[in-house]
């Protein structure tokens, strides 16, 4: 009886020395699995949703992102607006607008589109990373991104999204985003004007509309008299002061420059022009 008895108090120690080390060895995985099941990243939001960017037209636009971040990030974080689908300069993307970027209301400052590519790799993988102001970490930001819509772009919608990382890396934040380049209509300095000459010598100016279906406002008489001319040329900008000059050949063979053409008075800049077939 007494051997029994030893026996079960043997038995009954053993598996109470089995069961809590085996218990106390899967505590640990647990745990790691419930934090990271429960581990967060912040969003970030576009205000108004895809930004749209009359190419050519007006003044800069403007898209905000407001992130939210979780109150376990902290330091020093860096955020790019990611647009992956954008020609790369082997496609012809080399131009791209111009951008400014604010974050938290301060002051803007010139931001850069970057590519990525096996000899410079972007930290935000494949496409144009337009590089966003650095800041330190707080439960809300905000990121203002202004476009200028006087240079070139890519026309169509460009999605993406926003992205910010911490010091590791790490992407603690993200968000869709996106970019709408259409053909705008572009100021009047900046479009051509036509210059005819009919054949009772009276020149008229077509100003440029802008519009592709209607590339022509109705026309202008400038003036008569024009016949004395041979040849009659746009120059563009000869002296370098103006953008709009021209110039004429006489029947005698001497070029006259009209600055602002055509309305400005004439000038003699030359003679014996008539030693030519063309002037272009």
């Amino acid at each position: 009886m007494v051997h029994i008895r030893s026996t079960l108090v043997v038995a009954t120690a053993l598996v109470a020395g089995v069961v809590p080390a085996t218990a106390a060895a899967a505590a640990p995985v647990t745990a790691v699995t419930a934090t990271a099941a429960t581990a967060e990243t912040g969003t970030a939001v576009q205000k108004g949703g895809p930004l749209t960017v009359r190419v050519g037209e007006g003044a800069p636009v403007t898209t905000r992102f407001t992130v939210s971040l979780p109150a376990s990030v902290t330091g020093r974080l860096t955020a790019g607006l990611v647009l992956g689908d954008l020609p790369g300069p082997s496609a012809g993307g080399d131009d791209l607008p111009g951008a400014e970027c604010s974050v938290n209301g301060d002051a803007y400052r010139l931001c850069g589109w970057n590519y990525d590519t096996p000899e410079y790799e972007d930290s935000y993988g494949d496409g144009y990373v337009l590089s966003l102001p650095p800041t330190e970490a707080a439960r809300t930001l905000t990121f203002d991104v202004r476009i200028d819509p006087a240079h070139p772009a890519p026309l169509g919608e460009h999605t993406g999204h926003l992205e910010m990382k911490d010091a590791s890396g790490t992407v603690v934040a993200t968000g869709p985003a996106a970019v709408n380049f259409v053909l705008g209509t572009p100021e009047a300095n900046r479009r051509a004007t036509v210059h005819v000459r009919d054949k009772d010598g009276v020149l008229w100016q077509y100003e440029s509309s802008g519009d592709p279906a209607r590339p022509f406002q109705p026309r202008v008489r400038v003036g008569g008299g024009w016949n004395a001319y041979d040849v009659v040329r746009g120059a563009a900008d000869i002296d370098g002061w103006s953008y709009n000059d021209g110039v004429a050949r006489d029947k005698a063979g001497y070029l006259w420059l009209y600055k602002d053409a055509p309305t400005a008075a004439r000038r003699q800049i030359g003679h014996g022009w008539n030693i030519y077939t063309a002037i272009v």
